[in-house]
């Protein structure tokens, strides 16, 4: 007998000797990790049972530099396909489309925060909750760092609110700064309500009503509209100028014919101790002198 090879010669296996064949409808069925009707092809589905990891990639090396995974499509950027789409009972819960958008049912950042450097924020129902502080800086020109609209013709909430915690101190602490730095703040809003504009005035259209808790501005107020100050005394004061006038009342009308000042009074006429104007000197008695009377008007 004469033993030859023949290097051409294909032995052919049921199902590519991947998976049993039943031979009474000529179907495959195809072991672990492949597919096809002959199970040649290797499968993207991969399966595990109660808790062991479906996908695990790990870079032993502790040196190691590059991709653990890595993601490429030959086709360009586009939203017409995911780069990762994660579901749970049939319900998408996160995923990174083909120019790399990112959609979620939340986000938790629990250490380092996120930083966004191009694009922006948008947040288009849910709202937002940022436990531990948030700072917004831009460098363009002519848009706004920090904007919040409300789109609803309805609308009835409060566009931005700013809450704090039940403390003991309603004075230690700002609900709104405003300012070139925390240092340099030249608005605020005190944790009581009060507000100290410490620098270029305040200009009102439509009046203002101070109810409690008073109303500070540095740089002088221009309120068209009236003033109101139901409960305290309204106290205008200068503390750096020596040549300010500390209030003016101005009819810039050239066709006024009404008061230009005007002090009022509901107790009866001849009240001894009612005192509609009075100017006193040396009113915190820091000259080594008493305050006095210079000028007053009585009942």
């Amino acid at each position: 007998f004469l033993c030859t090879k023949n290097v051409s010669t294909k032995e052919y296996e049921f199902c590519g000797r991947r998976g049993t064949c039943d031979f009474s409808t000529g179907l495959c069925s195809c072991f672990s990790n492949y597919a096809s009707y002959d199970c040649t092809e290797t499968s993207y589905l991969l399966a595990a049972a109660n808790d062991d990891p479906i996908l695990a990639a790990t870079a032993t090396g502790t040196a190691y530099t590059g991709n653990i995974l890595e993601l490429a499509s030959e086709r360009a950027a586009s939203e017409d396909f995911d780069f990762i789409t994660c579901e749970a009972a049939d319900s998408a819960l996160f995923t990174v489309d083909g120019v790399g958008d990112i959609t979620g049912s939340g986000l938790q950042i629990t250490s380092n925060g996120a930083t966004i450097q191009g694009g922006g924020l948008t947040v288009s129902s849910g709202g937002g909750t940022i436990d531990d502080g948030l700072t917004v800086s831009r460098s363009d020109d002519d848009l706004n760092s920090f904007q919040v609209e409300s789109t609803s013709t309805s609308f009835g909430a409060a566009t931005m609110a700013a809450y704090s915690a039940s403390i003991i101190s309603k004075t230690a602490f700002n609900l709104i700064e405003a300012g070139e730095s925390q240092s340099n703040a030249v608005f605020s809003v005190r944790g009581d309500g009060k507000t100290t504009i410490s620098g270029g005035g305040i200009d009102v259209n439509g009046g203002i009503t101070v109810s409690t808790g008073g109303l500070s501005v540095a740089g002088g107020a221009v309120v068209s509209g009236g003033l109101h100050v139901p409960d305290d005394a309204a106290l205008f004061e200068t503390l750096s100028s020596t040549t300010d006038t500390v209030l003016t009342a101005y009819a810039r009308n050239d066709n006024h014919n009404g008061v230009v000042l005007l002090a009022q009074t509901d107790a009866p006429s001849g009240t001894p101790s009612e005192e509609i104007f009075k100017a006193v000197m040396n009113a915190d008695g820091d000259n080594m002198e008493s305050p006095s009377d210079i000028f007053k008007i009585t009942a």
